[in-house]
């Protein structure tokens, strides 16, 4: 993750909707699935939450890429 990338809400929302996959400190996953017959939902929740926007927490759980 580019911790200095621009403050464009389009690419904040994206990174965001993402970053709960590999937020360091969530331990736990469920996962809800339900279909209205032509569409199917899928549904995460992590615990705990991630992409919390207090100071410090996205360097302390989303850890940089490894080569």
């Amino acid at each position: 993750f580019n911790f200095t990338c621009s403050n464009n809400d389009k690419t904040i929302s994206a990174v965001k909707q993402k970053i709960n996959v590999v937020w360091k400190s969530s331990t736990e996953l469920g996962v809800g699935l339900a279909t209205d017959g032509n569409t199917v939902f899928v549904v995460g929740k992590y615990k705990p939450a991630g992409n919390m926007n207090s100071a410090g927490y996205f360097e302390k759980n989303v850890l940089p890429k490894t080569e």
